[in-house]
């Protein structure tokens, strides 16, 4: 599955089960295996990647990074946006691909848009939100790439996270 919306997130947690525990039913348990190496940052629930200026339809390469170092960047960047944020007096410049079926191509087209400070979460003060709203889930970031095989230790964390 892709990186899903906050809402999106919430709706795969129902459709697995793992809805806010009701006095009626118990839960499931969702074990959430995050294998994405860039960082992400939410923003009003979405969520966003940092792209490279000249690529901006190319994944930034992290090949062998951990999950506790991409958690850092999220936090980093979380930081970088909330520091722009003041410095523009709220105002964020976001890009996003708009694809024109007539031409059959994209454009990265950029725009402004008004944020909060409380807008802005790392995914995994997300997934907290989530367990503390009374969903069921573990999350844990075990990146992989496609650049690299796996190595014995991703899947003994994968492994590990099952049981």
């Amino acid at each position: 599955m892709a990186t899903p919306t906050i809402a999106g997130a919430k709706e795969m947690l129902k459709y697995l089960g793992a809805n806010p525990k009701s006095k009626a039913s118990a839960a499931r348990k969702v074990i959430l295996t995050d294998l994405r190496e860039e960082a992400v940052v939410y923003i009003k629930g979405t969520p966003f990647v940092l792209r490279e200026l000249n690529k901006p339809y190319d994944t930034l390469k992290h090949v062998g990074i951990t999950g506790p170092v991409v958690e850092h960047m999220e936090a980093r960047l979380k930081e970088d946006i909330i520091a722009e944020i003041r410095q523009y007096g709220g105002l964020m410049l976001f890009h996003r691909e708009e694809y024109n079926p007539s031409t059959s191509q994209s454009n990265v087209v950029g725009y402004w848009e008004n944020i909060l400070v409380d807008d802005v979460k790392t995914t995994v003060e997300v997934y907290s939100a989530l367990k503390d709203e009374g969903y069921d889930i573990v999350y844990r970031r075990i990146p992989l790439t496609r650049e690299r095989d796996a190595l014995a230790s991703d899947v003994d964390a994968i492994q590990c996270c099952k049981d």
